[in-house]
C-alpha cells in the first residue's frame, strides 16, 4: 500500500509499535500530548530578556506550548506589552514583568500535559470547490462535534 502511494520509507527513522512519540516539540501517545521536558527544561533555564529581539524569542517559544498553560494571554500580558512599537528596544523590565515571566515558565513546567488536544480528537478533511468562484474553500470539522464515529 505504501509502494503504491510511491512514498519510501527509511526503516532506519522509522519507529513502530512505540507508545509514545516526539513529534515537533511534543510527545504524542497515551491518549494526550504533552510538552517535550528536555525543550521545556531548556525554557526554564532562560534567562530574564533584556531587549524586545530576546522578549519575542521567548514569548515566541512560550506561546508555541500555550495549550499547556492555563490564561496564557492574561499571564503573558505584561509580557506582551513590552513588545509594542512605543517602548524602547532596551527594556523597562519591572516587578509585573518579572513575575509574569517567571509565572509562564512555571506554569509550564508544572502542567506540560494536554489531554484531549486537537492533535488526538479524529478529524475529517472536507473539501468544496466551487464552479462558480474560481477559489478553493477548505474547512477541518471535528468529527466528534459532527456526530461522526
Amino acid at each position: 500500500m505504501i509502494r503504491d502511494a510511491g512514498i519510501t520509507l527509511n526503516l532506519e527513522k522509522c519507529d513502530f509499535g512505540k507508545p509514545e512519540v516526539k513529534l515537533v516539540g511534543h510527545i504524542v501517545g497515551s491518549g494526550c500530548r504533552k510538552a517535550d521536558p528536555e525543550r521545556t527544561q531548556a525554557m526554564s533555564e532562560m534567562t530574564r530578556p533584556s531587549t524586545k529581539r530576546e522578549l519575542r524569542k521567548f514569548h515566541g517559544a512560550m506561546g508555541y506550548y500555550r495549550d499547556y498553560i492555563p490564561q496564557f494571554g492574561r499571564l503573558a500580558k505584561p509580557l506582551t506589552d513590552l513588545t509594542s512599537k512605543r517602548t524602547p528596544n532596551v527594556l523597562q523590565w519591572g516587578d509585573e514583568q518579572e513575575k509574569a515571566f517567571q509565572s509562564l515558565k512555571a506554569k509550564l513546567c508544572v502542567a506540560n500535559t494536554s489531554p484531549g488536544s486537537p492533535f488526538l480528537s479524529p478529524y475529517r478533511c472536507q473539501w468544496h470547490c466551487s464552479w462558480c468562484d474560481p477559489g478553493t474553500e477548505g474547512r477541518i470539522r471535528d468529527r466528534a462535534s459532527a456526530g461522526i464515529r
